[in-house]
């Protein structure tokens, strides 16, 4: 074709031509920078076997070592298929965060290049990112009479309070839930239905900045930190968590006898009630259960409080755990909650699957002389283990409740079991 021969004469074939060898991809790749300096991105790059998380099952790590951090070799997509992928180097394994790329890689390059004994040793035209520190940053505002403040007492669900609004704001935040404007005191519906996003959407234009800027400056009851810890929780009533009929309403049971005279199954709620009632009457107790979040105005004071309810979320994360599991779970269970923001990355450590190589060998009698493997005699130690309930492990539910508006904190709450790893 025309456009290829142009191709190659620009020394573009590749993106015409796939080479040979281009499903067959390195399980190392060494790479060394000819640059003077610091070498920040050169080092041993070794495959990880996961697979249909990263685009084309492409990651590279070179391991963390001394000051230099873990490092990411990536391939960053062309969603609109314009151009081709290339291969970035990145401290994160999100390659779509622009800010943690190191280094970008020419289109030309393959990760199949390692591979083939003429390519490999090309050089690669890389493009390195420095960021450097920024002195000072200063942000100019209009001067307004807010006045924000987080309580850091646990006594109180107030999370945040904003008080200063004029008249005319709390008019807009308040006016779709009291109408006539005679309430002092109005709980905001921020959850549902088209007026809620109207009321979130002033929030965001009155409170979301002075809310940030004060988390930012004085930090909040509960902490921000993307490696802090979970607080323990305990129920503040009899009622333990994942029981609570209010919070969580249970679906209607349905129930079934049969018409000896007619032959057909007859449903007993038909004779008290309508299907469209009883789910009706669900769809209520839904929209009646409390919430983690909760808006609070008062004209009085001039002021929006964020309530904060930990308990709400702990109560569906241990549902989850204990639903359909029989009379008492509840009570092996234990419950943590963190405040978190999705504006930062989350703290995880390398999963580690655990193998049989520290255990000892437990020998099975075979027929005709035959022996197990070394590595058969320790699995079926860990299977009697299984069998006689001494591998234990954490069950664990998480549930999530985001707070309404552009702040981008939620509540997290985590409900762990020890459990006995069954046998089959």
């Amino acid at each position: 074709k025309k456009e290829y021969k142009v191709a190659v004469k620009a020394g573009d074939e590749r993106r015409w031509v796939y080479p040979t060898n281009w499903k067959e991809w390195p399980g190392e790749i060494l790479i060394h920078e000819n640059t003077s300096g610091e070498e920040k991105v050169s080092g041993l790059y070794v495959k990880v076997g996961c697979k249909h998380t990263f685009n084309q099952n492409a990651c590279w790590v070179r391991k963390k070592k001394d000051d230099h951090p873990e490092l990411y070799l990536l391939l960053m997509p062309d969603v609109s298929r314009v151009g081709p992928d290339h291969a970035i180097i990145s401290t994160s394994t999100n390659h779509n965060d622009k800010f943690a790329v190191l280094a970008t890689l020419s289109s030309r390059w393959q990760p199949c290049d390692a591979l083939n004994e003429i390519e490999k040793t090309k050089e690669v035209k890389v493009a390195l990112t420095n960021w450097l520190p920024h002195c000072s940053m200063s942000c100019s505002a209009f001067k307004t009479n807010y006045t924000v403040e987080s309580p850091m007492s646990d006594n109180s669900p107030v999370l945040i309070k904003m008080s200063g609004i004029s008249d005319h704001d709390m008019t807009d935040l308040c006016c779709r839930d009291d109408v006539q404007g005679q309430n002092t005191i109005i709980h905001l519906n921020v959850h549902r239905g088209s007026k809620a996003r109207q009321t979130v959407r002033q929030f965001n234009h009155l409170c979301v900045a002075p809310f940030l800027k004060h988390a930012a400056k004085s930090n909040l009851k509960y902490d921000l930190k993307i490696n802090a810890p979970y607080i323990p929780i305990k129920p503040k009533n009899l009622v333990p968590f994942g029981c609570c009929k209010i919070t969580i309403p249970p679906r209607p049971i349905e129930k079934w006898v049969f018409n000896q005279e007619n032959e057909e199954w007859i449903r007993l709620s038909e004779a008290v009630s309508s299907e469209s009632l009883i789910f009706n009457t669900l769809d209520l107790a839904l929209q009646n259960a409390p919430v983690c979040f909760d808006f609070v105005a008062d004209r009085n004071k001039s002021a929006l409080a964020v309530n904060c309810y930990p308990e709400v979320v702990a109560h569906h994360a241990t549902f989850g755990l204990i639903d359909g599991r029989g009379q008492g779970i509840e009570k092996e269970v234990t419950v943590t909650f963190r405040l978190s923001s999705y504006q930062d990355d989350p703290v995880l450590d390398r999963f580690r699957l655990h193998n049989c190589h520290d255990l000892p060998e437990t020998n099975v009698a075979l027929k005709s002389g035959f022996e197990l493997y070394e590595r058969q005699k320790k699995a079926v130690t860990k299977m009697l283990r299984i069998e006689n309930g001494m591998v234990t492990f954490n069950e664990l539910e998480m549930s999530k409740q985001i707070m309404p508006g552009c702040c981008g904190w939620s509540i997290i709450a985590k409900a762990e079991r020890k459990s006995c790893l069954r046998g089959g």
